[in-house]
C-alpha cells in the first residue's frame, strides 16, 4: 500500500553534468557580487559559464538546497541580505507549490482513480 508518501519522495535526486558541478561555487561567488539593486540575468550567467538554462537553474537549486540565500525577480538572481529581499522569492515558491498541490489532487479526483482510491492517498501536504 502506498499511504502517506510525499510528493518529494518521487523527486529524482538532481542529476547535474561535472562541468556545471565544477562551477557550483564559481556560480555562488559571482551571485554574491549581485544584490537586490543588480540582479544578473539567467542568459547572462548561461553565456559567462557556458551552460544550460537547466544546468543554471539546478545549480541555483543545489545552492539553495544547501542555504545559500538566492533570490530571484523579473531581472534575475542575486544574493539576498535580509528577510525582506529573500521572501518575495520564497512567496513566489510556495505559490508554485501550492498550484501544483492543487493540479495534483485534481488529477487524483479523475474518474480513473476512482477504483482505487483507497490505494493511491498521497499526503501532498
Amino acid at each position: 500500500m502506498m499511504s502517506n508518501m510525499k510528493i518529494g519522495d518521487f523527486e529524482p535526486h538532481i542529476q547535474i553534468s561535472k562541468k556545471a558541478e565544477f562551477k557550483k561555487e564559481e556560480l555562488l561567488e559571482k551571485i554574491k557580487l549581485n544584490g537586490i539593486n543588480n540582479p544578473v540575468k539567467s542568459k547572462k550567467i548561461e553565456a559567462y559559464f557556458n551552460l544550460k538554462g537547466s544546468e543554471i537553474r539546478q545549480l541555483i537549486k543545489l545552492l539553495r538546497r544547501e542555504g545559500h540565500p538566492i533570490a530571484s525577480c523579473a531581472k534575475g538572481y542575486f544574493y539576498a541580505l535580509t528577510v525582506d529581499e529573500l521572501m518575495p522569492t520564497i512567496n513566489h515558491m510556495r505559490l508554485r507549490r501550492d498550484s501544483i498541490s492543487n493540479t495534483v489532487r485534481s488529477l487524483m479526483n479523475n474518474k480513473i482513480f476512482t477504483i482505487n482510491q483507497e490505494m493511491l492517498k498521497f499526503n501532498i501536504d
